[in-house]
């Protein structure tokens, strides 16, 4: 048997040990083998105790049984004092019991056999008590280590839905909506590239309607301005119509360029993810993202923020869709006559409020009843979509608004340009319409437009009036030979 003072290093040592350790079973052994060099490895064992079912049963590596202890018939007294809120340790003959706890119960103890000295045996009391302490120690340290892995990904996930937020504020248009969320979910899960890919009803497949991270970034850019078709998938084919059709998230931690169906693979093996963008049990598009090889794999904890991150795009595209919908004519993409009516009146508070210029452009096609009448309204249709996509051009796209007022008439909302700045647009549009040659059916339609512009504050302090005077500089322009442009007042 060892001295008191080589107990006592024993002790000191064991201590920093169990401060060291992170993981609960390593703990258990390393008390054991401390325990080996105190005392002979039939004098000691480590139990496990339930409470509620009044059941001892020994920890496996220290193999001893109460029989074989020679505490069998003890059992009931130890049950007794263990059983109790925040038991202490206890001496019963020459078997000394330190318990160990979860919160206020016993869930465990050790037993010790010695006819030592009572010095002794308070000091090997002791270094079991350390045993106790540090344990719960460990489990409290486990248990703040989950609850901020949670609180962690909580906050994640927060950060997520308010960078999902704060992508609608800066959105132009769902084209821009698109590249904004593509943008936060490659952030988000440190993805190297990424599609977002959009249902076609009409053709029933999926179609590319953004892409980032393309080692070839002219396709890119023509794929994000829509210049180029890059993918067309049916639905239920490959990775991405496979997930369209089963609705389920898809996690692969290795794929080959080899692999025909996986689009946008550039050689080398990596992960991919694709999640459905759902609204009301319906998936109409899919997030696909991909990472280089080499880099780390994604895990379930990425996928699940990434459907985390698609069920709130998913809510905010399918209010964009919706929204533009109700907001935006469908034969030109102009605004509505509705959403002039909201837009016009916010445009102008804030002009008032802040003392800044609001111009107004008013333009009607010349004779248009006469090419309907002469080459049909297909044809009406085709010079209505050729002169809006010119008014497109000339439209500051973050800035101005353009609508299709009703007919072949179309308004432009201009904020911060004054009245001089809104004629010179204006004169702008005429003579690019003056100048297009419009085709249809092997027709050329020669097509001009007249243009009435007004502005505040030059022309009043209403809105009313701001249209008033707009219209009225359109009825001089048609009835001074049409093809031109009027302010009013005139400059």
């Amino acid at each position: 048997m060892v001295k008191t003072i080589e107990l006592l290093y024993i002790v000191r040592e064991g201590a920093e040990c169990f401060s060291r350790l992170k993981d609960d079973s390593k703990l258990h052994l390393a008390f054991i083998e401390k325990l080996h060099q105190i005392l002979d490895e039939h004098s000691f064992a480590v139990y496990h105790f339930n409470a509620s079912e009044q059941y001892i049963f020994p920890f496996p590596e220290s193999y001893n049984t109460l029989e074989s202890m020679g505490a069998k018939k003890y059992e009931k007294d130890i049950i007794e004092a263990l059983s109790v809120e925040k038991p202490e340790s206890l001496v019963i003959k020459e078997f000394t019991v330190v318990p160990y706890m979860a919160g206020r119960w016993c869930s465990g103890f050790i037993l010790i056999r010695s006819k030592l000295k009572d010095d002794i045996r308070l000091t090997i009391a002791h270094l079991c008590q350390l045993w106790v302490q540090q344990k719960d120690k460990i489990e409290l340290e486990h248990d703040n280590a989950r609850l901020a892995s949670e609180l962690g990904r909580s906050l994640h996930n927060f950060s997520v839905v308010r960078s999902i937020a704060h992508t609608v504020s800066k959105a132009q248009d769902l084209k821009h909506l698109l590249s904004l969320i593509l943008k936060v979910a490659i952030t988000t899960v440190n993805a190297s590239r990424g599609f977002i890919m959009l249902e076609n009803e009409n053709s029933r497949a999926l179609e590319l309607k953004v892409a980032q991270g393309l080692p070839n970034k002219e396709a890119e850019r023509q794929i994000n301005s829509g210049l180029l078709k890059a993918a067309n998938i049916p639905l239920g084919e490959g990775i991405q119509g496979r997930v369209m059709e089963t609705r389920e998230p898809v996690l692969i931690t290795k794929v080959f360029a080899e692999d025909g169906e996986v689009y946008g693979s550039e050689g080398g093996s990596f992960s991919l993810m694709c999640v459905p963008l759902m609204m009301h049990n319906n998936a109409f598009g899919v997030i696909y993202l991909t990472n280089n090889d080499g880099d780390e794999d994604f895990d379930n904890e990425d996928l699940n923020v990434l459907s985390i991150l698609a069920a709130h795009a998913s809510a905010v595209l399918d209010q964009s869709r919706l929204y533009a919908l109700a907001t935006t004519d469908e034969l030109t993409g102009l605004y509505t006559r509705r959403y002039y009516s909201q837009r016009i009146g916010d445009e102008f508070k804030r002009c008032v409020r802040y003392k800044r210029h609001l111009s107004m452009i008013v333009a009607d096609i010349d004779f248009f009843k006469k090419v309907n009448d002469k080459y049909g309204h297909a044809a009406g249709d085709h010079v209505l979509k050729n002169v809006a996509k010119i008014l497109k051009k000339i439209v500051r796209s973050d800035v101005d608004t353009a609508v299709r007022f009703g007919g072949e008439e179309f308004v432009l909302l201009m904020p911060e340009t004054h009245l001089q700045g809104a004629y010179i647009a204006a004169e702008r549009l005429r003579k690019s319409v003056e100048e297009e040659i419009m085709v249809y059916d092997d027709n050329v339609i020669p097509i001009t437009v007249s243009v009435g512009v007004s502005s505040y504050p030059e022309n009043g302090s209403a809105i009313e009036e701001l249209f008033s005077h707009s219209d009225r500089a359109l009825y001089e322009s048609k009835a001074n030979g049409r093809n031109r442009s009027t302010s009013y007042p005139p400059l």
